[in-house]
């Protein structure tokens, strides 16, 4: 956990990048409808925005999944779904974006298809990703030991989290297939920096809940630890104590055969 929260761990790296995406794509569209610049500015800007707001935030639900899922056949398969979506809608789209505010025509009209296509695709990898998590964090949970109240809570608010971002992300949807543009790219912005915020609120969760754990379990241990440790000194005492006894006293079996009246006469 103390990795997963350092500077140099993925999430950290992609909520940086997903965030500075968010910004550069909210920049870009700004000084490209108000004409601030020459057009080639703010397609670079708002185009690398786009890709750090959408992959890096696919990158966050992602990386998340390393602290529940222990099957690596899952993770990569969710690592190399996000490359390909990489590959197949963000670099088309890149291509009809550049076409269409420079050329127009024909380019406008693809570029228009292909953005409902990316927009439902990048939707339909966040949902996996989520249902990925819910799936693991519910059987996680379950096996931790804690109270059964506190493990329900932490599911209900994953659940009630992750439901809302799909209701954003329908609201997103719906906005760009019924062609509202200009409100399509002022909301996702928005929804992206919303989305990133409720993040944190599921990764705290997550954090108390592993922490409260761990906790638990260093108590346990020292629990066991503290009564080896008495019943390693009572053995000692003990054996101490009967190191002056005769000989029949002690574990080996030859000295339980020996003579009691000569061990008496030993004694006496």
């Amino acid at each position: 956990m103390t990795k997963f929260n350092s500077g140099k761990s993925l999430y950290f790296k992609s909520m940086m990048i997903s965030n500075i995406g968010i910004f550069l794509f909210s920049v870009g569209f700004l000084i490209l409808f108000n004409n601030l610049l020459p057009v080639w500015y703010p397609l670079f800007i708002l185009t690398f925005g786009w890709y750090g707001m959408v992959t890096g935030f696919s990158t966050v639900l992602y990386s998340r999944l390393f602290l529940i899922v222990s099957n690596k056949d899952v993770i990569r398969r969710c690592k190399y779904m996000i490359i390909m979506n990489v590959i197949l809608f963000h670099f088309p789209t890149t291509v009809f974006t550049f076409g269409s505010n420079l050329k127009g025509g024909l380019w406008t009209d693809y570029y228009g298809i292909y953005e409902a296509i990316q927009i439902t695709a990048f939707f339909i990898q966040e949902v996996i990703l989520g249902c990925i998590y819910l799936k693991h964090i519910t059987k996680t949970t379950n096996q931790l030991k804690r109270d059964r109240e506190t493990k329900d809570y932490v599911i209900f608010h994953t659940v009630w989290i992750n439901l809302f971002v799909f209701l954003l992300d329908i609201i997103m949807i719906s906005i760009e297939y019924m062609n509202f543009y200009e409100y399509q790219i002022t909301l996702k912005a928005f929804l992206y920096s919303l989305k990133l915020k409720l993040e944190f609120s599921v990764l705290n969760q997550l954090t108390f809940l592993f922490e409260r754990e761990s906790f638990q379990l260093k108590e346990d241990s020292n629990a066991v630890e503290d009564e080896t440790t008495l019943e390693k000194e009572a053995g000692a005492f003990f054996t101490g104590f009967t190191s002056g006894f005769p000989s029949r006293f002690t574990s080996n079996s030859e000295e339980f055969t020996r003579d009691p009246l000569g061990d008496l006469d030993n004694i006496l």
